[in-house]
């Protein structure tokens, strides 16, 4: 439930706002996997708790917010999202988006 609680809260303000964080590494896997980054907040609409990998964690740059992990297979490939709780300015937060480093393990995946 608090998973879900969460995602309805993000989706709810990704209609408002958006930021994506320009590192290179979430770049890269968009230019690689060859999508937009319209596309990756279509991804993030429709995330669900099966999606869902672990959090929430206190952000390490901003202990006052807390971040949640998920995972999506797409493009062929497992890719790792990271997601704060920080929707000052009324815009959802990501954090990274990027290729998986390691096997993705989902708590609460049924298929």
């Amino acid at each position: 439930q608090e998973v879900t609680s969460f995602l309805k809260q993000f989706k709810h303000v990704l209609l408002q706002g958006f930021t994506f964080i320009h590192r290179k590494k979430n770049l890269d896997a968009v230019t690689y996997l060859g999508i937009t980054i319209p596309y990756v907040k279509m991804i993030f609409s429709q995330l669900t708790y099966e999606d869902y990998i672990s959090g929430p964690e206190k952000d390490r740059d901003r202990p006052s917010n807390m971040i949640w992990e998920f995972g999506i297979h797409t493009q062929g490939k497992d890719v790792y999202i990271k997601l704060s709780d920080d929707f000052r300015f009324n815009k959802a937060k990501c954090i990274s988006f990027h290729i998986a480093d390691y096997p993705i393990k989902y708590p609460y995946k049924t298929s």
